[in-house]
């Protein structure tokens, strides 16, 4: 069902625009160390997903294996107005799937580092309480592949 999902992203027409990427999530480092391996959060995390990419507006949308285990799904939106060469800087909010909160929201920084076809992408989430429950920041590594 999941590759089902994917592949309707990947051909989507919703996802056309300057450029599409094929991403693939890598591994995510928790930031609260202690907390991190007294709840024995896995840090291999991979996945896959789609991000399209307008001007300075970014959709992005996936699926991976959290760090409980689970299987989460995402939906991202993102403002990435700052630029230096290969790297830009900007916000992303969203949801996911797949913690202890059915549909979780989403918000962090993103920096970006691309070159022709390849790129990476760091996911900043600070430390934070979402409706009573606790959530450990965290920094998440993409690898990210232009389709076009």
């Amino acid at each position: 069902m999941k590759a089902i999902v994917i592949l309707l992203l990947i051909s989507s027409s919703a996802f056309a625009g300057d450029a599409s990427y094929l991403s693939f999530n890598l591994a995510s480092y928790h930031l609260d160390r202690a907390d991190a391996a007294r709840q024995n959060l896995s840090e291999f995390n991979p996945g896959i997903g789609i991000e399209r990419e307008s001007g300075e507006w970014r959709q992005m949308a996936g699926v991976y294996r959290n760090s409980i285990r689970r299987t989460s799904l995402y939906a991202l939106a993102g403002y990435i107005p700052l630029h230096s060469g290969r790297l830009s800087f900007g916000l992303v909010g969203g949801a996911v799937t797949g913690y202890q909160i059915p549909i979780a929201p989403a918000v962090g920084l993103i920096a970006s580092l691309q070159f022709d076809r390849f790129g990476l992408n760091l996911i900043m989430v600070p430390d934070a309480h979402v409706m009573h429950k606790e959530v450990n920041g965290f920094a998440g590594l993409q690898v990210r592949y232009r389709l076009r």
